[in-house]
């Protein structure tokens, strides 16, 4: 089991990551220490307590809200372009996250098992994680900041619609895990996803 101070930690590093992405791909400065120090150990906090306490769906549905009012707050922007932002931000973590289970089981031997129990969300993987993360998105910053410089309807749909995909998209996601949890190969697994 993990320790709460290395998933804390792993925390700061992800939300950290988090600032950049949303300077980077909105085109905009750092939010003001004074406001950026407290919010990153606020979600940290928030993100370790649902990291120990919930799993699966309802785990992915408080992080993707909580990642919503981070990127509203911090940035200041509408909540439908929070959102959007949030969505591309979980698309584009999931593959330097898939690339690091991959190394971890097919390249460097560790089981499953121990990957999720002791290194997935933890400082080190987080690390790794972000690192990849911030390269995607520095190779495809000017196709982001295109997209965010278009004014976005704030519109209900728009916001359902949103809301909507993201939530068909993981629970596929969670659904194919469940049905392939008999494939000891992570690049089969990727494949499946």
């Amino acid at each position: 089991m993990q320790s709460i101070l290395s998933i804390f930690i792993g925390g700061i590093v992800l939300t950290s990551t988090e600032i950049l992405y949303g300077k980077i791909t909105l085109n905009s400065k750092f939010p003001k220490l004074t406001k950026m120090l407290p919010a990153i150990l606020i979600v940290s906090a928030l993100y370790t307590i649902v990291y120990f306490n919930l799993e699966g769906i309802s785990k992915t549905a408080i992080n993707f809200l909580i990642h919503i009012i981070y990127f509203k707050y911090l940035f200041e922007i509408k909540t439908s372009k929070s959102i959007l932002l949030t969505f591309i931000y979980s698309i584009i973590l999931i593959i330097p996250d898939l690339v690091t289970l991959f190394v971890a089981i097919d390249i460097a031997g560790i089981s499953k098992e121990y990957y999720y129990n002791n290194f997935a969300g933890a400082f080190f993987a987080n690390l790794i994680v972000c690192f990849g993360f911030m390269l995607l998105t520095i190779i495809i910053k000017k196709y982001l900041q295109k997209l965010f410089s278009y004014k976005l309807e704030s519109s209900v749909v728009n916001v359902i619609y949103s809301i909507g995909t993201f939530t068909c998209v993981v629970v596929v996601f969670y659904k194919i895990i469940e049905e392939f949890q008999e494939i000891t190969h992570s690049d089969t697994l990727i494949l499946v996803i």
